[in-house]
This record gives structure tokens, sequence and C-alpha cells, in this order.
């Protein structure tokens, strides 16, 4: 089995499955909480896309398409994502500390400060436990 991650500020990172989407964040489930609860169409991006990295190539996969848009959530712009950001080949928004400050607020109002309890965090999932 496979030991969790933990933060540098403490606590294990929320990810799992909510309403059959994979999250890896809380920031990506109130990002995901906020198009689905507004009817809009987002889906989780499955393309990887290639980049030069070093003297290889390695792949990067934005998080959603929203209507159609690529959007990356992103806590810290480090020179990798930079990287990645720079040879990709369509246009892009990144929601950041700033930018994602009001899904959040949305998540925490809607379903409380315990919003990302709603994550089932296993691998698999029941579709039936989802709607709870």
């Amino acid at each position: 089995m496979r030991k969790s991650l933990w933060f540098r500020n403490g606590g294990q990172p929320h990810r799992g499955w909510y309403k059959n989407f994979w999250v890896d964040s809380s920031w990506e489930l109130a990002f995901l909480m906020w198009h689905l609860d507004h009817g809009k169409e987002i889906v989780r991006n499955t393309q990887n896309f290639p980049y030069p990295f070093r003297r290889g190539v390695k792949y990067y996969r934005p998080d959603f398409i929203v209507e159609g848009t690529y959007y990356e959530i992103k806590g810290v712009m480090d020179y990798r994502s930079r990287r990645k950001l720079q040879y990709f080949p369509y246009p892009i928004v990144i929601v950041g500390p700033k930018q994602i400050k009001p899904f959040l607020e949305y998540a925490e109002s809607k379903y409380g400060k315990d919003f990302f309890l709603r994550i089932r965090q296993s691998t698999s999932y029941n579709s039936q436990e989802l709607e709870k």
C-alpha cells in the first residue's frame, strides 16, 4: 500500500472522487463544485501534452476543460510549471491563490467549512454513494 503524501503545513492532501470526477485537492473540488452547481459544461482533462524538459520530454495534463477552455488549478508557479505552460499549444486559464478564493468561499458557504470531506478517498467508487 502506498503511503499518503503529507503537506509541509501538516495534514493529508484531499484527493479522491466527487460525482464521478477525480480531484487532486480541495481547490480542485471547490472549482468543480461551483461549475457543476452552476450548470457549466466541465470535464476532467485526460489528454497529455508533451513539453521539453532537460534532455528529454515530459508530459503535462491540465486539470479541467470548461466550456472548451483549459483550466489549471495552481497553488505555486515554479520553474517546471512555467515550462509546461510555455509549450502548451492552446489558451489556458491559470487559477491561482487569488482566483480560487471565490470558489472556496462558495464551497464553504454552500457545503460547510469541511466541504472537502465530500471526497471519496479511494480509487474505486460507488456512484450511488457519491450522490449522498
